[in-house]
Formats: structure tokens, sequence, C-alpha cells
């Protein structure tokens, strides 16, 4: 049987019948042949096993990496990489959630760290937003060298994670603004590795039915840091001697880092490197080929930067308004982050047959939820009772980061869709710059009582686009009767890169 085109089979042929597998799925495993036919990238096939045609000439669509098991002896062998590659994302993630616990170290003490430093409580900001202004430019090196020297690149991020502790903790003892200062730096360094990594460790290591998790898992532990740090530090920190203590045993823990690196990280349970690795000039050839790309990239980099931006604010901007104190954001930052962390790790526990209306969905939370909260602290309502508005400020809060945080590892995987000729480390990698960046400026502008309505005017914005680009794409999909994502090379006729000819050949070829 051969495939011939969107939606088309040989009559009578099974492809014919509507199939049961996840498009994601099908997708994954029409682009695994792909890279193999043209040596994109090397499969790491096991022992008895062998490449599969993609899912149009495989009504059953298998799901393991484009690959069968013909000997059942390299099922066991199949098992043991698996643990290695959940081991390798243990140590990810562990030092994912140790960077995410230091961004958070004074923006929910402003007042004491303002204190310790002799700065202004505005300053404080300073070393949450420089982390990630440090990150833009290093994002680039981050992601030249992780196609060719990722065993490094991950080291680098679990040093800099401890050198920062330790700045940390020394800049506190001293009272050292400069110091603080660089230890942020380092912070940003560390981040930088993370947020170019997520979906790369999801490609690279797991198959196609774990991907999305396997993301989601990295994004989600360095969250989950982001919620024990902002909810921990002021309730067991009252004063300086407090927070000395405190940064002692965090460098101490941070420190661990590098030891789950050494003994956990295993290059061999994912895939190999790419022995030929594009040029930066054919990856934006690529990449403008498909204008859907930078739309969704605009889009989820706008809602990926509230993300970041209001746990960094809503200190100041909560006091501002409501006249709270620590003790009390600490609830509206625990809302926020932990229940974007549970609603990430739902969205991805099971491969997802749409995920652009979970996608849709998660943006009309988060305008909702940011509608609500501009309302809450505006003076319209300065008559209700302050306890009515503080308890609904936290469910508000709990609303925008479910959306907003639960969605990022669920974008990072499916964009790669839209791009599937280029390295993840680049396409998904550009969404968290523009993430990254958008949330450096963001916390810079939006620390003042107008924080939530900048914040909401953005992301309804976004979210308006992404419904257009979905009914779009929705009366496209009907048009070409394909039941795969248009952005499936193999499925929708597009060739993304390929001459008409190198495509029929191919075609021939299967």
């Amino acid at each position: 049987m051969r495939c011939h085109g969107p939606g088309k089979a040989e009559p009578g042929s099974a492809a014919e019948q509507p199939s049961s597998v996840p498009a994601e799925t099908q997708w994954r495993a029409a682009r695994a042949h792909r890279a193999s036919r043209e040596g994109s990238f090397t499969l790491a096939l096991l022992p008895g096993q062998q490449i599969l045609p993609p899912p149009c000439l495989r009504p059953d669509g298998l799901r393991h990496r484009g690959v069968e098991d013909t000997d059942t002896g390299s099922i066991a062998t199949r098992d043991m990489a698996m643990w290695r590659s959940w081991l390798t994302l243990a140590a990810f993630g562990y030092s994912a959630a140790a960077n995410a616990v230091m961004f958070f170290d004074f923006v929910v003490l402003s007042d004491l760290s303002a204190h310790i430093f002799d700065v202004d409580v505005g300053d404080i900001a300073m070393t949450y937003s420089l982390a990630l202004f440090t990150t833009l430019p290093t994002a680039f090196l981050v992601a030249y060298f992780l196609p060719r020297q990722s065993y490094y690149v991950f080291g680098a991020g679990a040093f800099f994670n401890t050198v920062a502790a330790w700045l940390r903790w020394g800049s506190t003892v001293q009272g050292s603004w400069a110091m603080c200062m660089a230890s942020t730096v380092c912070v940003g360094v560390a981040f930088a590795v993370c947020c170019m990594s997520y979906a790369v460790m999801g490609e690279r290591w797991f198959p196609p039915e774990f991907q999305i998790l396997a993301t989601s898992i990295g994004v989600q532990a360095n969250y989950a840091g982001a919620c024990l740090s902002a909810f921990l530090k002021p309730t067991v920190v009252q004063e300086r001697q407090d927070l000395e203590q405190f940064l002692f045993w965090q460098a101490v823990a941070v420190s661990v880092a590098i030891i789950l690196f050494v003994v956990l990280h295993d290059e061999s349970a994912g895939n190999a490197l790419p022995e030929e690795i594009p040029s930066l000039r054919r990856n934006l050839r690529s990449l403008c080929r498909h204008p859907r790309f930078f739309l969704k990239m605009a889009c989820y980099a706008t809602l990926g930067a509230v993300s970041y931006t209001i746990p960094a604010v809503q200190d100041v901007l909560i006091s501002e308004t409501l006249h709270t104190t620590p003790a009390f954001t600490k609830w509206t930052d625990a809302s926020f982050i932990a229940i974007g962390v549970v609603s990430g790790m739902v969205f991805s526990v099971r491969e997802l047959r749409n995920p652009d209306r979970l996608i849709l969905s998660t943006f009309v939370a988060a305008s909702l939820g940011l509608v609500a909260a501009s309302l809450i602290v505006s003076p319209l309502l300065a008559s209700t009772s302050v306890a009515l508005r503080r308890g609904s400020l936290v469910v508000a809060m709990a609303v925008v980061g479910g959306a907003s945080l639960g969605f990022l590892g669920v974008a990072l995987a499916h964009i790669c869709h839209e791009v599937p000729e280029v390295h993840e480390s680049i396409s998904a990698g550009a969404v968290e710059w523009f993430v990254q960046a958008g949330g450096a400026l963001l916390s810079s502008f939006a620390v003042n009582r107008h924080g939530f309505e900048i914040c909401g005017a953005l992301v309804v914005t976004a979210t308006g686009i992404l419904i257009i680009d979905f009914i779009l794409a929705r009366k496209d999909r009907k048009a070409s009767g394909s039941h795969l994502p248009l952005d499936c090379p193999e499925m929708s006729g597009e060739t993304s890169g390929e001459t008409k000819e190198e495509a029929s050949e191919s075609s021939a070829e299967l």
C-alpha cells in the first residue's frame, strides 16, 4: 500500500478507516521515519528492532519511536533504557527545581531584603528580572551547543546553580548588593540551560507516548521549586538571621544537583546527537516557511511571560492595592504556582488527540482569571469587604496559574510540529526565549497597581488571535479532509524544504 497524500489511501485499504491512534503519535512516527531517511538525526535502534514506515502505511499505528520489536529479548533492553531516561530526567528536574527556588530568594521578602542590602524595595525586583535578562543572550549559546555537546551543557546548568546558591548565601551574610547581583547572573545562566532543554529532554530521551509528559515534568519541576520557595520562605524567615540560615542550607541542597548529574545523567539512554546540524541560515529559512509557527510562538510566549511575571510582582502589586503583607501574598503565590504544577501534570499525563483545543482553553481561562483579578484590586470594589476580596483573589490566582503555567509543557512539545525539520532546541527554544524576554520586561514595568490590567490586556489579545487561528485551521482541515494535524508534513502535502520531486521519490521508496 502506498500513501497518496492528505487523507487518501487505496480503495478498500485499512487506512481508509478512521484511525484510533492519536494524531500526535502518528505525526511523531512520520517524523521519525523521515529523519531516518534523510539522516537529519540518528535513531538509536535497540537490538532486534527495525524502522517502520510512517503511519499512513501502518494503520495499526505503532507508538515507540517508529521502531518495532522483533526479538523478545530486546524488551528488557528497552525497559532498562527507559529507566535510564527517567533517571536522567530526575537529575534535570532537580536542577530545574533548585534554580526556581533561587529566583524567589528575595522577591517574596521584599522589605527584609531591601533592609539587608540597603536598597529601595522596588530594586529587589532586579534579583528576579536580571536573571531573566541574563537568560536571553545565554540562551543562544545553549541552543548552539545543546545539539553538539549536550553533556557539558547540562553539567554547566548544575554547576552555575551551585555557584549561584553559595553567592546568594554570601551576599546575605556580607550585606553585599554586588554579590547578590553576581549570584542573580549565575541563576540566569543556569536557567538558560533549563528553559532551552525542556523539549529536548522529552524529544530525545523518550518515545512519542511519553514526550509531552517528560517535557511537562521538566517544566513543572521548575514551577514546583518556585512554589516551594514562595510559600516556605515567608513562613520560616522572619528576620535576617533566619534568612542567612535558610540560604546556607539551600546552598547545601542545591549542591546535590552536581552529584545527581554525575551519577544519573546518561547520554546513551537517548537518541544519538545529530551527525549533521543545519546552519542557522537554514534553520531560519525553514522557520520562515511556516508562518503559523510565528503566530503561535508569539501567543504562547505572551502567556508564558505573564506566568513568570505575576509571581515576581504580585508581592508589591497586592500590597499597594489590598495593603497586604507577605503572610498573605504567600497564599496567592502558592495557589498560583501549585495549581499550575498540578494542571500541567494532568494535561500531559496521557497523549492528547487535540492539543490546540486544550491550549486555547487555557488561554480563555487565563484571560477570565486576569480580568477578575484586575477588578478585585481596582478601586471599583473598594467598598467591598477586604476579606472577600482577598479570598476571591486567591481563587483568581489559582485559575490564572493553572492555565498559564499548566499549558507550557504541552505547548513546547506541540509547537515542534510546526517546523519538524528544525531541532527542538531551536523551535521550542525560540518560544522559551521570548517567554523569558517578555517576563523580564513585564516584571520591570508591571511592578505597580496596574500590573494585572497590563497582563490581562496582553493575554486577552493573544487569546483572540489564537481563536481566529483555530477557526481558520479547522476550516482548512475540513477542506483537506485529513484527520491528521495540518502541520504534519508527511500527510498534509507540505514538503518542509523538500522539492515535490524529492517527496515523490520518498513515496516511491516506501
